[in-house]
């Protein structure tokens, strides 16, 4: 490729981060700029120019993920007699909320909750009224069956406690999965059979407790392996097998090690996944990024990408920047989610796909979709919620094309002076409190600073779970056959939270299938500890551990791992 072809992201403007909190510096580049006009919407031959954003990259992630429950369920009580159902919002909330046959189905049309707009009031405030008009689907489940409990699922059956996958099956307690089958407690796979507490893991079989593995079968405990086979505490081993600690052995010497090892005891699991975490953070090689395929980009994680920038969990880019967890995205800006269908021209989009998007959350549309909230399959709709193949609305009222047109310029103009204009929704107009979202995981932040910047924190407090007692976790038996049917009935006590959590018949069918112990942690806490060993979506100077070249990476400078630059990496590992 000619070096002419990649994009020069070079400062043009320098400014302070808006918010009182941060006043973090920023750069605003001419490629920026070039973005922001490419994607202002044109209205009778004028272009409504997007501003340049106020915030910081960093405040801007915070705020869109502001927007995401992933995690938390509730049980919902609806007016009347309709039974209740499991949503990811609270009851109490002033919302209406619709499980998803309902809302689906034709009992209702969201134009018969249509306002007229109010020039005397801020339009991001008369949006707000009408999305807590609107009913609300109850999960953010597509074409999935048998997967009530889960969120953010799309094309799954039979998967339990699972967030943010697509196309599994029979996956358990897991996150951020896609295609895999019959696993539990797995973080960024894809493509995985009958694993279990794995991380970033690709095609891999059989792998339990390993992280950045793939194409490899029978694993335990190990890293960056590819192309493995039968190996037990390996690191950035490729095309080996029967391999124990990065020493070769007999098949008959593996077997009689991996026999040894007893994972069905919790101890023993416990141990041997301490001793390997603590193994692969001081010896292992470290690659200071995982970018595969990819040209003109920065950040971690990424495949099959061209001219994007400071992006992380993301495939098929093409002229991006900070866009995250997303594929098929096209010239996206300030994107989190893009669905295998794809996004073009996109900014400040959570969770979207479609032409033309600018600050929307949940859309799954056509193209030209500005200021809204869960619409489908819809053009040229500005400020709406709910609505389903619908064109030329405000505020879920129907207008004519030519009224359309006239209309939406002058909202700008009113958005332009009330500085709402190319911002996200502002994280008032979330129906989740702060610790009820993925925010807090990316961006910890305590309950009393949350409630001083203005934002909204629920205090929880579990039910107690109706079941014949609570066991605390040390009183478990320690091996997987000592555990008998009874604990279904029952729940545990998780060790570290106190937290009560219980199993179900597939999960315990699990365990002895693969000969693991029953987990002493609650659920919550084994997905914080799973996150807590990804890197963070940022990058930092840092020298490289061989040949002491400048470069940037995910690891702090202040970490121990011995983390090599691209060149070292695969001089050493290949």
């Amino acid at each position: 490729m000619d070096r002419r072809d990649i994009v020069i992201y070079a400062p043009s403007m320098k400014k302070i981060c808006g918010n009182p909190w941060c006043r973090r510096p920023f750069d605003v580049t001419d490629t920026d700029l070039a973005f922001y006009e490419k994607v202002s919407p044109v209205f009778k031959g004028k272009i409504e120019l997007i501003p340049p954003p106020t915030q910081c990259p960093e405040c801007r992630d915070q705020r869109r993920l502001i927007f995401r429950n992933e995690r938390h369920l509730y049980i919902h009580l609806p007016v009347g007699r309709e039974k209740s159902f499991i949503s990811y919002l609270s009851s109490g909330q002033p919302y209406t909320v619709f499980p998803q046959i309902k809302w689906w189905s034709d009992e209702w049309d969201a134009l018969e909750y249509g306002m007229n707009v109010d020039f005397q009031q801020s339009f991001l405030r008369q949006f707000n009224v009408l999305l807590h008009q609107v009913p609300r689907m109850n999960l953010l489940i597509w074409q999935s069956e048998h997967c009530d409990f889960c969120n953010f699922v799309d094309f799954c059956n039979e998967c339990y406690l699972t967030f943010g996958a697509s196309n599994c099956d029979k996956v358990f307690y897991s996150n951020l999965t896609d295609s895999c089958r019959s696993c539990m407690e797995l973080c960024g796979c894809k493509e995985c059979e009958l694993s279990y507490d794995s991380i970033d893991c690709v095609k891999c079989y059989n792998v339990i407790g390993s992280i950045r593995c793939k194409n490899s079968v029978d694993l335990r405990f190990c890293f960056d392996c590819k192309n493995c086979e039968s190996c037990i505490g390996c690191f950035n081993l490729h095309n080996a097998r029967y391999f124990i600690d990065n020493t070769a052995c007999t098949k008959e010497e593996f077997n009689r090690r991996k026999e040894a090892m007893d994972l069905q005891q919790a101890q023993s699991y416990r141990t041997k996944k301490e001793y390997f975490l603590h193994t692969i953070r001081l010896n292992a090689i470290h690659r200071a990024s995982n970018i595969i395929s990819c040209e003109g980009c920065s950040g971690d994680n990424l495949t099959n990408a061209r001219n994007s920038m400071d992006c992380y969990e993301s495939n098929n880019l093409e002229d991006c920047r900070w866009t995250n967890f997303s594929m098929n995205c096209k010239d996206g800006f300030d994107v989190f989610g893009s669905s295998k269908k794809g996004v073009e021209l996109t900014y400040e989009g959570m969770c979207v796909e479609g032409k033309n998007v600018v600050s929307g959350f949940y859309i799954a549309g056509h193209d030209n979709i500005y200021y809204s909230d869960f619409v489908v399959s819809c053009s040229n709709v500005f400020g709406c919620a709910g609505l389903k193949q619908k064109r030329y609305c405000i505020l879920n009222k129907q207008y004519s094309k030519e009224e359309y047109e006239d209309l939406v310029p002058l909202i700008i103009a009113k958005m332009r002076s009330d500085g709402e204009w190319g911002e996200f929704f502002p994280p008032e107009l979330s129906p989740f409190a702060y610790n009820e979202t993925v925010a807090l995981e990316y961006f910890p932040l305590t309950k009393e600073e949350v409630l001083s910047r203005g934002w909204r924190w629920r205090d929880e407090v579990d039910e107690v779970p109706k079941v014949d007692r609570i066991i605390p976790a040390a009183q478990l038996p320690d091996a997987i056959d000592a555990v008998s049917d009874d604990i279904l009935h029952s729940a545990i006590e998780c060790e570290s939270s106190k937290r009560p959590f219980r199993i179900i018949k597939q999960e315990l069918d699990f365990y002895r299938t693969m000969r693991l112990p029953v987990p002493r942690l609650h659920p919550d806490e084994r997905h914080r500890r799973r996150m807590v060993l990804r890197n963070p979506r940022k990058l930092w100077k840092r020298e490289c551990g061989k040949c002491g070249k400048g470069m940037e990476t995910s690891y702090v400078p202040e970490r121990p791992e011995r983390v090599l630059c691209e060149s070292c990496y695969l001089q050493e590992v290949y």
